[in-house]
Order: C-alpha cells, then structure tokens, then sequence
C-alpha cells in the first residue's frame, strides 16, 4: 500500500498466484475532494508495472493542474494626509487582483469605503495593505474614518471600477 498526499494505492491479490487488481486512487492536491480512480487487472510483473507507470502519471496530472499560480496583483500607492487622499480617484478593471498600500504622512487616518466593507486604520509609517474587491462595476466613496482635524470632512476620494 503507498500513501502520500497526492494519492493511495491498494494491490490485494484477486485469483491466482499472479493475478492482482491496482486500485490507484488520486486525490486533487489543491481542494482534497476530486478523486481520479483507476482499476487495473494485471498479471504478472509486466502488469504491475504498468499500474505504477499509470499511477505516475495521473499523479503528474494531478501536480501539474494543481500549480497553477494566482494573478499577480496591481498595487496602487494611497497617501493619506492632513486633509486630503491622494489620487482622489483610483481606477481599476473589474475582476483585477488589487491591493492598496495605504500610508499616512502626518497622524493617523482611517480609510474607509463602506460599499465594500472596508475600515482600516492607517498608523502613519506603517503603510497598510488592503485587498481590493474588484468583482462589481461602480463608483465606491472612501474617506478618512477617523477623526483627524477641522478638515477632516474634506478628505475624501473615488474608487471606480470599470
């Protein structure tokens, strides 16, 4: 019996003395849950190399479809300061990976954007990173969501997602 995380297999003797049956089960590595099983009837040892040249192969599928790598992600750099956002609009394309890196250049502010549920604190000289959700169309508001100053009301900025 071989085990890994990629698969199992069971050989139990079925009839004579060089019959056996492969069972080659291979499991999907990036959700645990597809399986791709395989039943093999061999005789003798040119049968059982054939069932482990099948198990290998369907294992190199399985790697190989498992591999694949994200998008890389657009990061856009947003300054925050007394009493401004800067850009004051951000554009993005719809379904692009994005990520804000969110700074202060004097206290701290609060960058916020309801629509999307976002409300992060920004220390300043400790930017944030803030994953954007690009998945609808639309104009989304931000502003600072933390008090900071007579002009505090003015610190607003647009994200637009095309």
């Amino acid at each position: 019996m071989y085990d890994s995380s990629f698969g199992r297999l069971n050989i139990r003797r079925c009839g004579g003395l060089d019959s056996r049956e492969i069972e080659s089960v291979i499991l999907n590595a990036s959700t645990h849950s597809s399986r791709i099983k395989f039943i093999h009837l061999c005789s003798g040892a040119l049968g059982m190399r054939f069932g482990f040249l099948a198990l290998l192969c369907a294992s190199l599928i399985v790697c190989s479809c498992a591999k694949k790598k994200p998008a890389e992600a657009t990061h856009i750099g947003v300054t925050m300061r007394r009493f401004a956002i800067e850009p004051e609009v951000i554009r993005v394309k719809q379904g692009e990976n994005v990520v804000l890196d969110v700074s202060s250049k004097d206290v701290q502010h609060g960058f916020g954007v309801e629509q999307l549920g976002i409300n992060e604190p920004i220390q300043p000289g400790k930017p944030a990173h803030i994953t954007l959700d690009t998945s609808k169309k639309g104009e989304f508001d931000v502003a600072c969501s933390i008090i900071c100053g007579p002009g505090h009301n003015d610190m607003t900025a647009k994200i637009v997602v095309e």
